[in-house]
């Protein structure tokens, strides 16, 4: 089963983009895809750079991605559905759901509600895509 984006193939069972298509016979893997997974030292440069510019962020997304973090730490065990292929995206609203809850405030707009909702999301998705490339780092690296 694969799903077309313009001109790439997403091999749901794989998980690789591939140029081409079914049609063409032959899948070939994309160059750029081949050239990120050779680099050494990927990981923990971005994670450098991701902790960096994390230190930029206004005060109240600090506080929020405070709360994804301890969030995260609290379900980041071994057979946790964040590190599922696909993980559930309801689960996912619901800790979205807990974070949003913990960092309202009585007298918000209605405005910022949306905004922090949409903000809460963003981070949470992005804590666990940084959790699970450093899992998937090393486990590479050790061999697990």
């Amino acid at each position: 089963m694969a799903e077309r984006y313009s001109d790439l193939v997403w091999d749901y069972y794989g998980g690789r983009p591939f140029r081409g298509g079914l049609s063409s016979g032959l899948l070939r893997p994309v160059p750029w895809m081949r050239a990120m997974a050779a680099e050494p030292g990927r990981g923990r440069e971005a994670s450098r750079d991701i902790e960096y510019f994390q230190t930029m962020y206004p005060e109240r997304m600090k506080r929020i991605q405070g709360s994804v973090r301890d969030l995260c730490d609290t379900i980041d065990y071994e057979g946790s559905f964040l590190y599922d292929e696909y993980p559930d995206r309801v689960s996912l609203r619901r800790l979205c759901s807990q974070v949003y809850e913990k960092e309202f405030t009585e007298g918000t707009g209605e405005e910022e509600a949306r905004w922090l909702e949409a903000a809460v999301e963003v981070l949470l998705y992005h804590e666990i895509c940084r959790r699970r490339a450093r899992r998937r780092d090393m486990r590479r690296k050790y061999g697990l």
